[in-house]
């Protein structure tokens, strides 16, 4: 895990050199309802 800096911007969490996002349907903390979708080029 990391944290790079982003251009001109905040720090992004990263793994194993990916930036990890959260999804949008995910409202609190625990929330895996992005996990495993086959959406917008997903899995």
């Amino acid at each position: 895990m990391g944290t790079p800096k982003r251009l001109g911007r905040s720090t992004q969490v990263s793994y194993n050199g990916h930036p990890l996002y959260t999804y949008i349907r995910d409202t609190s903390p625990g929330m895996v309802t992005g996990q495993g979708i086959d959406q917008d080029g997903g899995p």
